[in-house]
């Protein structure tokens, strides 16, 4: 008796397992039916600058780490950032990438962004360059001479911090504003005798004009950065796939040191360079993830700039504090935010 009932409940068990084993196999099936029936996630899409400072998002394109984050990025290119800026005030883009000159100005215009993380700098990206013909060896040399560049950028407040440096000032110079298209097409004719230029440009012009041009730049580095911002609203709302980005970018900036001939073929691919193209100035060091208090002091800087030089309308300086916002980049590598969350 005792032996029947065992073998009764065993039965039992047996087929309650075997239930359970079937429901749970028919609600997975259902749960995959369900998630194919709806649409794709929207991919996040990343205005970006055609310029080394887009470099880690490059490579990580190229090696699937957003992949393997299980993101969907969409990279839109741009030859500036102050353009990828646009594309996002514009609701076009979802983040940006772009030098700190235009965030500065945006934010002066009342403009509302968030940054992220500063993911690139440099202090030899940037250099005015200038036709030997034209009698310019030296930095004095600029004197009396056209130099041009595009209002509004980094190049531009590159430009005028080199003449005071100097000892020029923008009185000594004719200042000639232009689009990033012009720039070697004008060097090339003789329609300006110098231009601020930065890579990959700077590599393009030394393959189009080897031996007729000069390469000037500061004995004060000049830090040339690119941030990652978006919108507060879009930041809030993606916060969840925002720090699964940042971590892919990580993973990209270790990438790029780990192996650093294929990550520069990766960036001068993404770039339409040959890779020697790019030579010295690609720098693995360069390629940071932070959130530091040097760029709360260089928007503060060109702040006051812009203001002096009447490229904003006048108004309060805002609080630069409040529109950097370190808690997703603390979240994925806290030793790289040093600037403490805003109050």
């Amino acid at each position: 008796m005792h032996a029947w009932r065992s073998r009764k409940l065993a039965l039992w068990l047996a087929s309650a397992l075997a239930g359970t084993a079937l429901a749970l196999a028919a609600w997975s099936a259902w749960q995959a039916w369900r998630a194919a029936q709806q649409p794709p996630a929207r991919p996040l899409i990343v205005a970006v600058a055609t310029q080394l400072g887009s470099g880690a998002l490059y490579v990580a394109q190229e090696q699937k780490l957003f992949e393997r984050y299980g993101l969907r990025i969409k990279l839109r290119p741009f030859v500036l950032g102050r353009e990828a800026l646009q594309s996002v005030l514009n609701g076009n883009s979802d983040l940006a990438v772009l030098a700190d000159t235009p965030l500065a100005l945006a934010l002066l215009r009342g403009e509302a962004l968030t940054v992220l993380a500063t993911l690139y700098e440099s202090t030899t990206a940037m250099a005015v360059v200038a036709r030997t013909d034209r009698g310019i060896q030296h930095g004095q040399d600029l004197a009396g001479k056209r130099i041009g560049t595009a209002h509004g950028t980094n190049g531009q407040y590159f430009l005028e911090r080199y003449l005071d440096e100097l000892g020029l000032g923008l009185s000594a110079v004719r200042v000639v504003d232009l689009a990033p298209e012009q720039f070697l097409t004008a060097l090339e004719t003789g329609a300006v005798d110098a231009v601020t230029l930065w890579y990959p440009d700077r590599a393009r012009l030394a393959q189009r004009l080897p031996h007729a041009t000069f390469t000037l730049q500061p004995r004060q580095p000049f830090v040339y950065r690119f941030v990652l911002a978006g919108r507060p609203a879009t930041v809030r709302a993606e916060e969840a796939s925002l720090r699964l980005l940042l971590q892919a970018l990580r993973d990209a900036n270790e990438a790029i040191r780990a192996e650093p001939d294929q990550a520069q073929a990766q960036i001068a691919q993404s770039n339409g360079l040959d890779p020697a193209a790019l030579g010295p100035a690609f720098q693995p060091g360069d390629y940071v993830l932070s959130m530091q208090p040097s760029l709360l002091t260089a928007l503060q800087d060109q702040a006051d700039w812009a203001r002096a030089r009447g490229l904003v309308p006048e108004r309060p300086r805002p609080d630069f504090r409040a529109s950097l916002d370190p808690r997703l980049l603390a979240s994925v590598a806290p030793a790289a935010a040093s600037l403490p969350p805003p109050h």
